[in-house]
């Protein structure tokens, strides 16, 4: 992963690939939603690594618990609610079309890139001294949910420097 390649960069590839999911998938738009707490920090979200030569990152999905129901049953085209092993499965596919949409968004610039398998994860996102994170919160159709990109801070910057 190429320290000039910006953190920022990888975000924005995250939204972009987000948004087609949300177009094609789910048939909705996806906003970018106003950050004033909409999401509560513990969250239920999903991530999925992407792995290349030079180190790795992970692209991830979280919402509120009415959120990730709600993902899960537009994903498997269900009017009921469904258990928590379906909304995993559900979330760890959502994060996996996701990832998959940022990998191809910067095969131009990162080569190769393989992607890891998906781990849910419950609570509060807590990143060590040596890590950094970016997050954008939106909205998939009416469902808040937020984006994210964790990485260690050796390998990327926060945003690209201008030349």
């Amino acid at each position: 992963m190429s320290a000039a390649i910006a953190l920022d960069e990888w975000l924005s590839a995250t939204t972009e690939a987000a948004s087609e999911f949300a177009t094609t998938t789910l048939d909705a738009a996806l906003e970018t939603a106003d950050a004033s707490g909409v999401l509560a920090l513990d969250l239920t979200g999903c991530f999925v690594a992407l792995v290349g030569e030079e180190g790795s990152l992970q692209v991830g999905l979280a919402s509120d618990a009415a959120g990730c129901q709600t993902l899960a049953k537009a994903l498997f085209a269900s009017d009921d609610d469904l258990p928590d092993t379906d909304v995993s499965d559900a979330l760890g596919e959502i994060a996996n079309i996701i990832a998959g949409g940022v990998k191809k968004r910067m095969a131009t610039v990162q080569l190769p890139l393989s992607l890891g398998l998906p781990i849910v994860m419950e609570g509060h996102l807590r990143i060590t001294e040596r890590q950094q994170m970016a997050q954008v919160d939106v909205r998939l159709g009416k469902t808040p949910a937020r984006l994210l990109i964790v990485c260690n801070k050796d390998k990327f910057n926060a945003s690209r420097t201008p030349a």
